[in-house]
């Protein structure tokens, strides 16, 4: 661990405990009495209700409910007690046998029904937290939208790590990259992410995309997926909202910490392709871009043709602030990886007895990865085979990342009627990945050998500032109208520094290696720095009538870009042959060199030092762009019982929204986006029984098009290996969405549902490759149109029902079909699917969870069907991501005193990651790799 990164976790790490040190003393008087805390509901819906009385009968001890319906009642001497629940309109509940234990919770959540409804017993409920599966799950079926979640006890059963391998037990979710999420196989701009219900930047150069791992698993509360769309959220998600929802708000004090160590199939007891060294940042004697455009007679460095003897000196001691760090890989040791984790809650009285809740978490990994018998090929059309292959290189690749979490949430009830919440969220990843491939290109008629090298070290953060408020304004009750406003500042930042790109080609027969500028790039070292900005203010105002509640407000979204790339490359490379490493041939032929002791071809001048290799500027005025984005939103919205139909609940309205987009790069070219949309909504849920649910939905939704791709630009994609087109004409797509859904809670954690969902495009906006183009060149364009249908199928259930020994057994799975197609500006059908779309994803999984032993043993699987990855000429087959099935394990045993051991092994199978294509008769794969099993054992120590 390096030495700054020691000093933030320390630092991190101070800050989760300097909140437990002031209340040790508060914990010791606790010690000796007991608290009763929970939330009271609306039957019917679900709803809490804000203002109700709780008491303890037979005392003077009590409170009333918070906005969330929340109560607490402490100091309670160990006993029995009697808990009494009333609100105006509805029928008063009494709880009896409430068991109260010295420095213990107990916790009762109590749903009360109107007056209208006669009810003879008395019913205590079982908490239904917002990180349990079952309270996720009561929330679900009382919800306006057809949605999905998965809670913090199903992400600690699973042992996932980040946000990303998480959301992949949601029905109809899947991972592209490790990162990007799809929903019903929809990504990047039809799916919209937010934090705490705020939407968030973007950290990607080219996508729409949140990457959600940079958001550790064990800093969040619980991920909701809403499939369908209701007025009063953004209009801008088609596949998908995901928001994730950070730790809050704790019932009881909770301090726990965690530590973990790793075993990586291919990284332990053996040598790991991984960078050595590098620039932090672009040299500071390199001059700064000039304002404006970058012309061939401003550049910041000089050509070395024609070059004085001062400007010959200035290359080579910028040349010489380059040598930092190798341009090729280096094998090396992997150590074990390892992760850390702590965080502390409680709730306390400031103020005299003003509630104050507090949530602070900090999260370090630091891990290894790595790939061997990588396999990156092409191939074309032609010959008798019907492909022709241009290239087919193996080799390797190797990563380190380190990433740093924290959280600290507080939430302050000043009154009753009111409540104001303050979160913040910080993570940081440092990765450094290698590529070493080597291969031939058959086409070539001589043997030469070509290696490629790439280190790539990424630096991401993402930081966000939020504050919320919720009043009632009046004084309580079910008729009191509700004031909801929030206020977030989020920024991600994705720092590419020093980014090294090397290939040549190996001569046996004459035992050199040499660089031909004419098959590939000259030698690169390659900066790129992006931050992304949104501010997103929210307003609304819910006003309860007989039937239901009206809903008005509106929203303000300001989004700003600023993308800076500068590429260097190598040049001066007329005749380089040399032997040996290609850093040798650079510490030898760098700068001012002496032409005795190295070949620089036939320019050099025997007299006098020359110049060798140098660095030269390579930017590209259209790398470099600022962009914004203002959205302005208002809705108006009725959640209602329909009058003379029992049992059915209508939710709709409409949204209106204004867009505008602007990009502008640093030659001056500009591209703008400027709509107003009118989205409107409808939502029925039929209740077939109180715990029986069938829902239809209507909703009009937008997907815009990135900075990138309306921007009028053209840029050398390193990556991919292509050039980049930007489109100015793009226009925003609007999709109809139809959804339909039925659903049965057959009991506390357990459901069966089956839904169907059809969606149409109007232009889609699509990746397309450039059909007269002679290299790769790719751009975006609208479509006419594109259909999506579906269904979904999930099921949980415990086995107790079989017979009693199974009790501690549970099974769970989801299944989501999907077809979908496209049709072309001339009205063709394309015959394939949307990007990244497949046909069918596979959840199942099996969980034994012994309470009583403190044993939960879980086992997971998914599959994906295979998806389409790129899109090719029309002369050329598309290219497709294989299937991949995935399988792990998980196992936590409770010891005494708080301690919890696990164990999981993940990607058990370790099945390889394939792209091909299919031309007549030919398979021909172009990506092969696999990523390694992994097992891991940690420790969790809790203390409340």
């Amino acid at each position: 661990m390096s030495e700054s990164w020691m000093r933030r976790l320390v630092a991190a790490a101070l800050i989760v405990l300097m909140g437990v040190g002031p209340h040790a003393a508060v914990a010791q008087d606790a010690a000796s009495t007991g608290v009763v805390t929970g939330v009271v509901v609306e039957k019917q819906r679900g709803a809490p209700l804000p203002g109700a009385n709780v008491t303890i009968e037979g005392t003077t001890m009590g409170t009333s409910t918070d906005l969330d319906g929340r109560y607490r009642i402490i100091d309670l001497e160990p006993g029995t007690y009697s808990l009494v629940v009333s609100f105006v309109g509805f029928q008063q509940k009494t709880v009896t046998g409430v068991e109260v234990a010295a420095g213990e919770t107990t916790t009762l959540d109590v749903a009360l029904a109107e007056e209208t409804e006669q009810l003879d017993e008395v019913v205590v409920q079982a908490q239904a937290a917002r990180d349990s599966e079952a309270g996720l799950l009561k929330k679900r079926a009382k919800a306006a939208t057809v949605m999905d979640a998965i809670s913090a006890e199903t992400i600690g059963k699973s042992a996932s790590s980040t946000a990303a391998s998480a959301i992949k037990k949601v029905t109809g979710a899947s991972v592209t990259d490790g990162k990007f999420v799809n929903v019903r196989g929809l990504g990047g701009r039809y799916v919209n992410a937010q934090l705490n219900g705020a939407e968030l930047p973007s950290a990607s150069p080219n996508k729409n995309s949140v990457p959600l791992d940079l958001f550790p698993a064990g800093l969040l509360d619980n991920i909701v997926t809403s499939k369908t769309f209701t007025p009063d959220k953004p209009g801008n998600y088609t596949g998908g909202n995901v928001n994730l929802s950070t730790k809050s708000f704790p019932d009881e004090r909770t301090l726990s910490f965690s530590t973990s160590v790793t075993y990586h199939s291919e990284v332990q007891f053996d040598n790991v392709l991984r960078p050595d060294g590098g620039l932090d940042e672009i040299p500071s004697m390199v001059p700064s871009l000039p304002e404006g455009q970058l012309t061939a007679e401003n550049q910041p460095i000089p050509p070395y043709f024609g070059a004085n003897q001062q400007e010959q000196q200035f290359l080579d001691e910028v040349t010489r602030a380059f040598s930092k760090g190798k341009v090729t890989p280096q094998r090396r040791s992997g150590p074990i990886n390892q992760g850390y984790s702590a965080s502390y809650g409680d709730q306390f009285q400031v103020f005299g007895d003003t509630p104050l809740g507090l949530v602070t978490g900090v999260t370090y990994s630091r891990s290894t990865s790595a790939s061997r018998d990588r396999l990156s090929a092409a191939a074309g059309a032609g010959g008798q085979a019907g492909v022709s292959t241009e290239f087919r290189f193996t080799g390797e690749s190797g990563s380190t990342e380190e990433v740093l979490g924290g959280i600290a949430n507080f939430t302050l009830n000043p009154h009753p009627n009111h409540q104001l919440s303050f979160n913040t969220l910080y993570n940081r990843s440092e990765q450094k990945s290698a590529v070493f491939l080597s291969g031939r290109i058959p086409r070539d008629d001589d043997s030469r050998t070509f290696n490629r090298r790439r280190i790539e070290p990424i630096d991401r953060t993402v930081w966000n500032l939020q504050a919320k408020g919720e009043h009632m304004l009046g004084s309580g009750g079910s008729s009191t109208p509700r004031l909801t406003w929030s206020s977030s500042y989020s920024q991600t930042t994705q720092d590419e520094s020093d980014v090294r790109f090397f290939t040549d080609d190996f001569l046996p027969e004459r035992n050199v290696h040499r660089i031909a500028l004419s098959v590939y790039e000259a030698p690169t070292r390659y900066f790129r720095n992006l931050k992304e900005s949104t501010w997103s203010n929210d307003l609304s105002l819910s006003v309860p009538f007989g039937l239901g509640s009206v809903q008005v407000g509106g929203n303000y979204l300001r989004k700003e870009r600023d993308l800076e790339e500068r590429r260097f490359a190598y040049g001066n490379l007329d005749s380089p042959n040399y032997e040996g490493a290609p850093d040798t041939y650079f510490g030898e032929c760098i700068g001012l060199i002496d032409t005795d002791g190295c070949d620089t071809g036939p320019y050099q001048n025997a007299d006098r030092p020359d110049l060798g290799v140098v660095i030269q500027e390579r930017t590209a005025n259209q790398n470099n762009l600022v962009g914004n984005r203002t959205v302005g939103g208002g809705f108006a919205m009725v959640d209602t019982d329909v009058p003379g139909v029992a049992d059915l609940r209508f939710i709709g309205g409409l949204r209106v929204e204004y867009t505008d987009q602007f990009v502008e790069t640093r030659d001056g070219q500009t591209g703008q986006i400027e709509t107003t949309d009118l989205l409107p909504s409808a939502n029925l849920v039929y209740a077939l029984r109180e715990n029986m649910n069938v829902r239809a939905a209507y909703g009009r939704t937008i997907a815009r098009p990135t900075f990138r791709e309306f921007s009028p630009s053209t840029y050398y994609d390193f990556q991919r290996q292509e050039i980049f087109d930007g489109s100015p004409n793009l226009e925003r797509t609007l999709v109809h969405n139809l959804d339909l859904r039925w659903e049965w809670f057959t009991g506390p954690g357990e459901l069966f549902a089956v839904s169907g969902y059809f969606k149409s495009f109007d232009a889609p906006i699509e990746r397309v490759v450039v059909e007269q183009a002679i290299n790769r060149e790719v751009t975006y364009q609208n479509q006419q149109s594109a259909k999506v249908y579906g269904a979904e199928l999930e099921a949980r259930k415990r086995l107790g029902f079989i017979a009693d020994p199974l009790r501690h057994l549970e099974v769970g799975g989801n299944l989501t079909l999907t077809e979908s197609s496209v049709t072309d500006t001339s009205g063709q059908d394309l015959g394939r699917p949307l990007e990244g779309q497949s046909p069918y994803l596979i959840n199942a999984d099996v969980s034994y969870d012994n309470p009583e032993l403190g044993t939960t043993v879980s086992v997971f699987y998914n599959y994906f069907d295979d998806r389409l990855d790129t899109i090719e000429r029309e002369n050329q087959p598309d290219q497709y991501e294989r299937g991949r099935h995935t399988v792990d394990v998980v196992a936590s045993q409770a010891l005494p005193f708080g301690v919890e051991m696990k164990l999981s092994v993940k990607n058990l199978l370790n099945e390889e990651t394939e792209v091909y294509k299919n031309f007549p008769g030919n398979e021909f794969t172009t990506v092969r790799y696999r990523t390694g099993r992994t097992i891991t054992v940690g420790i969790t120590y809790n203390l409340q």
